[in-house]
């Protein structure tokens, strides 16, 4: 009785962990991106569900049919893309593309094909694209320093103390929301919430499809699936699971494709959620499947409470909620420069960190089109031998 209580425990915590990173880390970034694709609350809603409760169902089923940690969410990098392109892409002509490319993944994974889109945009150019769309975002940490240094530093001195005792990125977070918002009520900046908010009613949106949306957008996204199963699954499988690549794949991919109607998205078998989740420190290895559900059902209250999250934006101040997002992905620019620097390829992933940085609009297609076609143009030309070797040391031993 005690062993299964302390496993039930371990379950609990190891579920705990990447679900207060999702609403902590990634929900300020969901915000904070749809200001910027100048969303309506019902659609923000909409988006929170696509982004949660909707890979929490897909989740449970899972789970629950392989008993295997099968933790499926949105994808953060995707969302940084999506507002990357506010006021060159529509949002519409994202779920377009967002749709697409859940078709396309889904396909390509009945064929084995994900492992092989390294191939064609090397990680090295991903990396680099991903660093020039996540920089904005932490410049927005240091704006909002400007705007409100006292609400500000204390958030940062939050995440830094929490961080220093050793709290992963995601999970730090949430002692600095606690200090910044503590602060900001005792100066009395915090807004009485719009009770109206909470009962928004989420809006799906109509996919336009357009040239620029899916030549830009559907690549990245499928990328960005790829990069959170692939490890994820060579993580499971060290662990002692056999993971059903295939069918995450169609899970994945199909997921996306139905999520994209009430907001575009990228779900995926997220790599660091699955460190959690199906660790040692997750419990008895045949158990570990209860994380995911654990996970799966706080996904679920997520969404059901979207409405609660669109109404954070009444209450928080905006410079903390900017500071958030930065916060939440200073790692992911740290991962990514790390990337670019580490070569083997040089030129390629500096050539896409540039072009993803700038507002390049060229043949009407925009900035993020000519970082993944020039970015892998320079690697496959310019750097052929350096990408053979990097292609050869991705290859399962």
């Amino acid at each position: 009785m005690q062993t299964a209580s302390r496993a039930g425990h371990a379950s609990a915590v190891a579920s705990t962990l990447p679900i207060l990173a999702v609403f902590i880390g990634v929900i300020p970034v969901i915000l904070t991106s749809a200001a910027q694709l100048g969303l309506a609350p019902p659609q923000v809603t909409a988006w929170i569900i696509a982004i949660t409760a909707v890979p929490g169902v897909i989740t449970l089923v899972l789970a629950l049919r392989y008993r295997q940690p099968l933790l499926l969410t949105g994808n953060l990098s995707a969302l940084v893309l999506f507002a990357s392109l506010a006021g060159s892409v529509g949002y519409a002509e994202l779920v377009a593309a967002s749709a697409l490319a859940g078709i396309a993944y889904a396909l390509a994974s009945l064929f084995g094909l994900p492992r092989r889109l390294a191939d064609v945009i090397p990680m090295p150019v991903v990396a680099g694209i991903l660093a020039g769309i996540s920089l904005p975002f932490v410049i927005g940490l240091f704006d909002a320093l400007g705007q409100a240094p006292i609400i500000i530093s204390v958030t940062i001195a939050g995440y830094a103390l929490a961080s220093g005792l050793g709290l992963a990125g995601g999970i730090a977070l949430v002692p600095a929301f606690g200090a910044g918002l503590g602060v900001a009520a005792i100066r009395g900046d915090v807004a009485a919430p719009q009770l109206h908010a909470l009962l928004q009613v989420p809006a799906a949106t109509l996919p336009h499809p357009s040239l620029a949306g899916v030549v830009t957008v559907m690549p990245m996204v499928m990328v960005f699936i790829a990069l959170g199963n692939v490890p994820a699954a060579v993580y499971l499988r060290g662990q002692g699971f056999r993971p059903p690549e295939c069918m995450v794949g169609l899970a994945t991919g199909l997921g996306t494709t139905l999520t994209s109607f009430l907001g575009p998205t990228a779900v995926c078998m997220p790599f660091l959620f699955t460190t959690f989740t199906a660790s040692e420190q997750a419990g008895p290895k045949d158990k570990r499947y209860r994380t995911a559900v654990i996970s799966a059902v706080y996904l679920l209250v997520i969404g059901l409470l979207a409405g609660a999250a669109v109404a954070l934006v009444t209450v928080v101040p905006p410079p903390l909620l900017a500071s958030l997002a930065g916060l939440a992905l200073l790692g992911t620019l740290v991962g990514a420069v790390r990337d670019v620097a580490g070569g083997p390829l040089r030129l390629a992933p500096v050539v896409a960190f540039a072009i993803a940085s700038s507002r390049l609009s060229l043949l009407g297609l925009n900035h993020l089109f000519w970082a993944v076609a020039l970015g892998t143009a320079c690697a496959h030309l310019l750097e052929r031998r350096a990408l053979t070797s990097h292609v050869d040391s991705q290859e399962p031993a």
